[in-house]
Parts: structure tokens; sequence; C-alpha cells
């Protein structure tokens, strides 16, 4: 059974439409949410971004899984709205810090694409670097199969 995590992503984008949502739901205005309970939520955020790994999880599910908390964390301090482009060079060091904790959580199996990642200049986007890591462990699983049914064959 194949699993592109289709739903896991779907179910973070309704997480964060819900969580800004609810923010102006229950308070009336969202800036007024931020002070009755930015911190705690912004620490639980961030210490379960600093915190995650792969482990057990496959690779679609653990991506998605950090997604949906960088995706949270946008929903508490969204980037500033500029059109004069000031903002390109803070977008651009979340992107960056986003594809490292990616790779930091990376199980040790994937330590040959992460260097390879990490050696491109410019760095990739942790999309780009999602999908190189998946193509990896997809090549994996056909010379797993290839090996098997060579076996069977002998």
């Amino acid at each position: 059974m194949r699993s592109d995590g289709a739903g896991e992503s779907a179910k973070a984008q309704l997480f964060c439409a819900q969580c800004c949502g609810l923010a102006i739901f229950v308070v009336g205005t969202r800036e007024a949410c931020y002070g009755e309970c930015e911190g705690p939520l912004l620490y639980k955020i961030q210490w379960e971004i600093s915190t995650m790994t792969q482990g057990n999880l496959n690779v679609t599910t653990y991506y998605t899984s950090m997604k949906q908390l960088w995706d949270e964390l946008v929903c508490f301090m969204p980037p500033a709205m500029c059109t004069c482009g000031s903002n390109k060079t803070k977008l651009e060091q979340m992107e960056a810090s986003q594809l490292i904790q990616f790779l930091i959580g990376q199980n040790e199996s994937f330590d040959n694409i992460r260097n390879q990642i990490l050696v491109l200049d410019p760095l990739p986007h942790v999309n780009i670097a999602y999908s190189m890591v998946l193509r990896v462990k997809r090549q994996r699983q056909v010379n797993l199969e290839f090996a098997v049914q060579l076996r069977t064959l002998q």
C-alpha cells in the first residue's frame, strides 16, 4: 500500500485554518488572542519542532508533521506583509531554518542525501529536499524489490 501523505497534508492545512479561525472566533480578533495565549502556544510549537525526529515514522508522515508545526507557527507568528522586498531575507532565513530542522530530525539512513543537500549552493527549499529524500527512499524500495526477485529466481 502506497502512502503519498495527501491525507496528512490536508489535515495540516485544515489545522492551520482552524487554528487561525479559532483565535479570531474565541477572542474576536486574532491580535487580542496574542496577549492571552501566544507565549505558551509558541513555546509548545517551538519545542515540538526542536524535538521532532523521524524515528519510526515514514518520510511522508515525518515531513507532514513538521509542515503542520511550521504552519501552526506561521498562524501565531505571521510574516509581515510588505511589498517593498525587505522581508525577502527573513523569508529565506525561515526557509533555511525549516530545511535544517527537517534534515536534523531525519534518520541516519538518510545521511548521504542529507550531506548532498547541505552542500548545494544555494540551499534548496525544504519541499525540494523532501522530494529528494522521497526519491532516495523509493529507489531503495525498488532495489530491495529487485533483490528479492533475484533471490526467488535463484
